[in-house]
């Protein structure tokens, strides 16, 4: 399991995603920082990936909020995104967690 400092950091992660998707996945907020919000839910892909089970239906939620910041993203960041995504299967176990629940 994780010890105290990595509980924290996911717990601050998490609370800077809910900040930058405050307003629905569209709102005015959510366009301006959706590279930032996106880089945030791959770390959590990222780290759910390697915590959970590989179907997990806990998945589907940031994989969903990444896909809809996704497609704010300027087109050049979006391809670093999606690389990043790809390591270790992540976005591969998260998108069939999606189809599957």
């Amino acid at each position: 399991f994780l010890d105290r400092a990595h509980c924290a950091m996911q717990r601050v992660r998490r609370e800077l995603i809910a900040a930058f998707l405050i307003d629905a996945p569209d709102g005015p907020i959510s366009r301006k920082s959706a590279h930032v919000a996106a880089g945030l839910l791959v770390e959590e892909l990222l780290v759910l990936n390697d915590l959970l089970p590989a179907l997990s239906p806990c998945k589907v939620r940031p994989y969903s909020l990444y896909l809809a910041a996704l497609k704010h993203v300027p087109p050049q960041q979006g391809v670093w995104l999606e690389r990043e995504a790809r390591v270790d299967g992540c976005d591969l176990w998260a998108r069939n967690s999606l189809w599957t629940h």
